[in-house]
C-alpha cells in the first residue's frame, strides 16, 4: 500500500494516485484529501491546477452521496479527512467548487389523484341487491314504514356506510317484501306439514304402547310453569319419542343423532321435574280467585323451602344448585327474613287474620309480636272511627221462643275491641283445608270489628295475573 510518506514525494505524480488499484477506497479517500489540503502549503509537491481538479473529482466520487446533498455536507466530509491545520483553507476553496460537482436532486413525477374517483364509482349489482334485501328484512322485523327509505336521515346514513349506493325506490322494496312473504309462507307450510306428520307418528306410537294420545308442549317465557309442563310431558312420552326418532322413514340418521337423549340427560330431566313440581302447585294455588290467596303466600313459601328445598346428601350438582338458588331468590323477592328494620306487610296481616295461620308459626318470634301489635292497633283505630255507631247484626235463625219474642239484637261498642282481640287469639287454629271466608261468616256476630278488618285484607289477591 502506498503510504503518506510516499505520497508526499515529488517523484510520484498525483494523477497516478487515484488510478492505482492497490489502494482501497477508504485509504485513497484519506490520502487524496490530505494531499489536496497540503498542496496549498507545500510547494515542493507537483500539484498542477489540472491535477488538483482531478483529485477533487475523484474525492467527490468516493464520498457517500445523500438524497439531498448540500455544500455543508461535502465540506464536512472533507474536513473530517484533513488535518486541523488546513481546515480553513479547505473550507474556503471547496465551498466554491463543490457546487459544480453536486448532482441536482432528481425530479419526482407527480401523479394526479382524483379524490372523487371512489365516489364516482357505482355500487356493484351484488352489493346493491344485498343492501336491498337487508333493508327489506329490517322494515319487516321493526315494522318501519316504506317512506323511511326516502328519508333524509337514511340517505345521510348510507352516504357514510356505502357512498356508492343508489337509494332504492319504494317499488323495489315492495318487490323484496313480497319475496320475503312468499319465502316465509313456504317455510311455515313446510314446518306445519312436517309437524303434522311427526305428530301423527307420535300418536300412532302412543296408541301402540297403550298410552293416552298427547301432543308435546313447548316452553314460553310469558307462560307460567311452561318449562315444568314441557319437561313433564316429554318424560312421560319417553318411549314413544324414542321410537319416532328411531323410525328411518321419518327421521334421518343425522337428525336422530342430533335429537338423541342420553340416559344421563333423562336423569337430569327427572330431577328437574321433581324440583319444579312444588312451584307449579304453589303458583296454581296463588292464582285462585274464589278463596283467600294473599294470606297463604308466606306460609306456603316457608313450607316449600323447609319441606321441598331442603338439602340432602343424595342431591347431585343440579339439585344442589337449584335449591341454593331457589332459596336465595325466594327469600330476597318476598323478604322472608325478618330484621329490626322490617315493616309489617299486608300479607303478614292477612295471614294473622286467617284462622288457618293465626298462630304465625311460619314467622319468627319478633315478627309475630310486631304483627299482632299492628293488628291490635288497626282494630283500635276502627273502633274509634265507629265510636258512636252501634253495630247491629240481626239473628236470622232463632234457637228458642224467647229469642223469637224479644227479637234479640247483638249490641257492641268500642269497649269490646280488646275483648274481641283476646278472644280471637284464644281461638284454636284451623286446618289448612278449611275455608277462612266461611269461618268468618259464622263468627260475624262474635267479632264484628275484626270481621271488617279481615274482609279488607283477605280480599286481596296474591297475584294480578292468573296462571293458564
Amino acid at each position: 500500500m502506498v503510504g503518506l510518506r510516499d505520497c508526499q514525494s515529488p517523484r510520484i505524480r498525483l494523477d497516478s494516485l487515484f488510478r492505482s488499484s492497490v489502494v482501497p477506497p477508504q485509504a485513497k479517500c484519506a490520502l487524496l484529501a490530505t494531499t489536496f489540503a497540503k498542496s496549498y502549503v507545500d510547494t515542493r509537491i507537483d500539484c498542477s491546477p489540472a491535477a488538483g481538479s482531478l483529485i477533487l473529482v475523484e474525492l467527490l466520487s468516493l464520498l457517500p452521496r445523500r438524497p439531498t446533498p448540500n455544500k455543508c455536507n461535502i465540506v464536512d466530509g472533507l474536513t473530517q479527512c484533513s488535518s486541523s491545520s488546513s481546515t480553513s483553507l479547505l473550507n474556503t476553496d471547496c465551498s466554491s467548487s463543490s457546487s459544480e460537482f453536486c448532482e441536482p436532486p432528481s425530479k419526482q413525477r407527480r401523479t394526479y389523484i382524483d379524490k372523487n374517483f371512489e365516489k364516482n364509482q357505482i355500487c356493484s349489482s351484488e352489493r346493491t341487491e344485498e343492501i336491498h334485501q337487508a333493508l327489506a328484512k329490517m322494515i319487516t322485523i321493526n315494522q318501519i314504514p316504506l317512506s323511511f327509505c326516502s328519508s333524509s336521515g337514511f340517505k345521510q346514513f348510507m352516504s357514510i356506510v356505502e357512498p356508492n349506493y343508489i337509494i332504492c325506490k319504494e317499488s323495489a322494496i315492495k318487490q323484496r317484501l313480497k319475496g320475503l312473504k312468499l319465502s316465509a309462507e313456504n317455510l311455515i307450510k313446510k314446518r306445519i306439514k312436517r309437524c303434522q306428520k311427526s305428530s301423527q307418528y307420535l300418536k300412532d306410537k302412543q296408541e301402540q304402547l297403550g298410552m293416552p294420545t298427547e301432543s308435546l308442549i313447548q316452553s314460553c317465557k310469558t307462560r307460567w310453569n311452561s318449562i315444568y309442563m314441557m319437561l313433564d310431558r316429554i318424560y312421560k312420552n319417553r318411549c314413544p319419542i324414542s321410537n319416532v326418532l328411531a323410525d328411518c322413514s321419518l327421521t334421518t340418521a343425522a337428525m336422530a343423532h342430533k335429537f338423541e337423549v342420553s340416559e344421563h340427560q333423562w336423569t337430569n330431566v327427572e330431577t328437574l321435574i321433581k324440583l319444579l313440581k312444588p312451584f307449579q302447585i304453589m303458583t296454581t294455588v296463588f292464582c285462585g280467585e274464589k278463596y283467600c290467596s294473599s294470606s297463604m303466600v308466606r306460609p306456603l313459601l316457608n313450607a316449600v323451602i323447609e319441606k321441598h328445598l331442603k338439602h340432602n346428601i343424595s342431591d347431585n350438582d343440579i339439585a344442589e344448585h337449584f335449591k341454593t338458588t331457589g332459596i336465595r331468590e325466594l327469600s330476597d323477592r318476598f323478604k322472608l327474613l325478618w330484621t329490626s328494620s322490617s315493616d309489617v306487610t299486608a300479607r303478614q296481616i292477612a295471614s294473622f287474620l286467617d284462622p288457618r295461620f293465626e298462630d304465625l308459626e311460619h314467622e319468627t318470634v319478633d315478627a309475630r309480636e310486631e304483627i299482632r301489635s299492628r293488628v291490635k292497633h288497626l282494630i283500635n283505630e276502627m273502633a274509634e272511627i265507629n265510636c258512636d255507631v252501634q253495630i247491629k247484626i240481626p239473628v236470622t235463625k232463632y234457637h228458642g221462643a224467647l229469642e223469637f219474642l224479644f227479637d234479640d239484637e247483638v249490641n257492641c261498642n268500642i269497649a269490646d275491641s280488646d275483648i274481641q282481640y283476646q278472644n280471637y287469639l284464644a281461638e284454636p287454629q284451623l286446618k289448612f283445608d278449611f275455608d277462612a271466608l266461611e269461618w268468618w261468616k259464622t263468627h260475624t256476630s262474635k267479632y264484628p270489628l275484626i270481621v271488617a278488618l279481615a274482609m279488607k285484607y283477605l280480599r286481596i289477591l296474591a297475584t294480578s295475573v292468573s296462571s293458564e
